[in-house]
Parts: structure tokens; sequence; C-alpha cells
């Protein structure tokens, strides 16, 4: 398999993150209501800076790609 796995992701719904979908990087009809099904970096990060409170959501971009052999433990990915 080449990509995310949205069974081992963090992949929701664009228009309301609190959905679950199952098609990253795509328009899911049947659970965002026809609007992307984007694909997150693990939760949301806390910080505070300056007694100033902020979340920090990484979100990626595009499908990721890449290869690895583990017996010369070389791997890239884009």
């Amino acid at each position: 398999m080449t990509g995310i796995n949205p069974d081992n992701a963090c992949v929701a719904c664009v228009n309301d993150n609190r959905v679950i979908c199952d098609q990253p990087f795509a328009n899911d009809t049947d659970d965002c209501g026809g609007q992307l099904c984007t694909c997150y970096l693990g939760p949301p990060l806390p910080l505070s800076a300056g007694n100033n409170a902020g979340c920090v959501v990484n979100r990626f971009a595009e499908d990721i790609s890449g290869t690895a052999n583990v017996d010369q433990g070389a791997a890239t990915s884009t």
C-alpha cells in the first residue's frame, strides 16, 4: 500500500474535524458530505508562550510516498 493508510492515521473532514473519514485527500461523500477528507500528523499540540495559550494542528498538504530498506537502514520519502 502506498500513501497514508486511513485505518492507522488521524483522518478527518476539513469542514468538521470531529468527523472521521476514510478517503484521504479526496472528497468523501458518505462521511464529509462531499467535502475534503484530510490527514493530520497526530493530535493537536497545546502550546503556551508569554501567558498566551494556543494550539497547533499539523496537517498534511498532500499524500506521502516513499521506500524503506530495513536491511540497509535506508529510506526515502516524499
